[in-house]
């Protein structure tokens, strides 16, 4: 990976002032979760059921199933 590449990539946002983010390390494919309430800032890693880290494929990320959650999950705000 290039030096000038940025490392994280958010791949999901809920919210505007306060919320829930997941970044992925395009290094690793790990996953964290960024929450963001009252000026305060919370980073975890997301697990599985088995607690162990979720971890994408970086080669063959996805990004379309994310795209139709946030359509639907828009239109389900707007009823």
């Amino acid at each position: 990976m290039a030096v000038t590449e940025d490392r994280f990539e958010r791949i999901y946002k809920q919210g505007i002032f306060s919320g829930v983010e997941i970044w992925m390390d395009k290094a690793t494919g790990v996953n964290y979760m960024l929450l963001t309430s009252g000026g305060k800032t919370g980073l975890t890693v997301l697990v599985n059921e088995e607690g162990k880290p979720i971890i994408n494929d970086t080669n063959k990320f996805d990004y379309g199933w994310m795209a139709k959650e946030l359509n639907a999950n828009q239109k389900n705000s707007l009823l």
